[in-house]
């Protein structure tokens, strides 16, 4: 059978190149008329073990041949341009060529199980499917139209300008390593590096460097009485280093020019790891079923899940589509998480080197993507990236986007401003990606390349 599949698929590709190097002219005049000559031609031209493997194969099996038969029909009979055979279609309202070729395969199938095509029947079925996606076409352009409007009326009116900008020349980072934490301390950087992982573990990144400003050579950090450090963030111009030794978890603190101290974390309960986060007042301590804040010496306990592993079916933890999988409490892909209005942000990279944006409400127990909580309703269903978030000195959020020249300003009371390349779309432009789905459009296509 799969031999025979992979005749099918031969056949298709000769039918493709042949149909494209006949001149249109040709190319239409050689087509057949209608379905029924169609589906003769074909019982009449392929070979006889590809008619059989064909007609040996359920109808319910027959989505297999749309990619290579399939593209091959499209291309030979003219079903991309204006053949005899793509009009007679059109006259009966199939006007995509995915449904022409579909219609025909299915028709020389029942043709050679000697079974009636029903022809109305299935011209009626992709009639109506084609309806839909005509409303839901609609549909997309009205709602694109009101995220226009929502972005007119949330833009900052800032005035984008270019200059020439400084130069500096960063140093190779480690093989295979992307730089998550780019912290300023003391005349120089802290850099952390961390290289994508599917599996958990104890420690998220891979390495934490220093750079000076004079230097072109990434350092590895040391600190005193850290013997492994599992994260650091900077605040100020202090370095704080999460470090455990002997099982006992410690905050060391460090100033360039002062002495280094030392506080012991007493938790409720010893982990495998922890993770540092930033807010406002004082450090995140992010366990593996419970988030606290470190004010001075004091723990105070801001959110309790209910145990130290559970599904998120907002979160696709592993990369590879396991939403419902039962993972550990933080997501180990994290860079470093911020506290802001009651939730925490956790930047999350993804399988294809980039990053995107959960948040989670410490009232509730699941997280929420940036697509919920601001890109649909404003930028609509693109794939949008976070390159970085921060909070501003008046209580702001800010999220960059490096995809799409956005920055998004999200303040304490869940307003929500742009400054943003967007303010110029046309709101009237069809974003729909993919091949055109009226006839007009596709009779654009002289010689439309098919690869299935």
């Amino acid at each position: 059978m799969e031999r025979m599949f992979i005749q099918l698929f031969s056949i298709s590709l000769i039918l493709f190149i042949s149909s494209c190097a006949i001149p249109p002219s040709q190319t239409v005049e050689q087509t057949p008329q209608n379905l029924k000559e169609a589906v003769l031609r074909l019982q009449s031209t392929l070979p006889p073990e590809d008619l059989a493997a064909l007609k040996n194969t359920t109808e319910q099996d027959l989505a297999k041949y749309h990619h290579g038969f399939g593209a091959g029909l499209r291309n030979s009979l003219g079903l991309w341009s204006k053949s005899a055979l793509a009009q007679w279609f059109a006259q009966r309202d199939i006007r995509h060529p995915d449904n022409m070729s579909s219609i025909i395969i299915k028709s020389l199938h029942r043709e050679l199980n000697g079974l009636p095509w029903e022809v109305d029947k299935q011209l009626h079925t992709y009639q109506i499917s084609q309806q839909e996606i005509e409303i839901l076409h609609k549909k997309h352009l009205l709602q694109e139209q009101k995220r226009y409007a929502r972005r007119q009326s949330a833009m900052l009116g800032w005035q984008w300008k270019t200059h020439q900008a400084p130069k500096a020349l960063l140093p190779k980072q480690p093989t295979n390593k992307d730089i998550w934490g780019l912290e300023p301390y003391g005349n120089g950087f802290i850099v952390t590096v961390k290289g994508w992982r599917k599996t958990h573990k104890n420690i998220w990144h891979d390495g934490v460097y220093f750079i000076s400003a004079k230097s072109t050579q990434l350092s590895p950090v040391t600190v005193q009485g850290c013997p492994e450090i599992y994260d650091v963030i900077v605040r100020g111009n202090q370095a704080q280093w999460l470090c455990k030794e002997n099982n006992q978890w410690s905050i060391i603190t460090t100033e360039p020019t002062t002495p280094s101290t030392h506080q012991a974390l007493h938790l409720p309960t010893q982990f495998d790891w922890l993770r540092l986060g930033k807010s406002k007042t004082g450090l995140l301590i992010i366990s593996q079923d419970a988030i606290y804040t470190l004010n001075s010496d004091k723990l105070a306990l801001l959110f309790q899940a209910n145990s130290s592993t559970r599904q998120y079916p907002e979160f696709d933890s592993d990369g590879y589509g396991n939403q419902q999988a039962s993972e550990f409490f933080f997501p180990q892909r994290s860079a470093t998480p911020l506290l802001f209005n009651n939730a925490v942000y956790f930047q999350v990279e993804d399988t294809g080197n980039e990053t995107d944006l959960y948040r989670l409400k410490l009232t509730e127990m699941d997280l929420e993507s940036a697509n919920k909580f601001f890109v649909h309703k404003y930028i609509g269903r693109r794939a949008v990236n976070i390159s970085d978030v921060a909070v501003d000195n008046h209580d702001n959020l800010w999220i960059g986007t490096p995809n799409n020249g956005t920055l998004v300003k999200l303040d304490k009371s869940g307003n929500t401003k742009f400054a943003s390349i967007f303010n110029s779309l046309d709101p009237q432009k069809n974003h729909h990606h993919g091949t055109p789905n009226t006839l007009a459009g596709a009779l654009t296509h002289k010689c439309h390349i098919d690869f299935g």
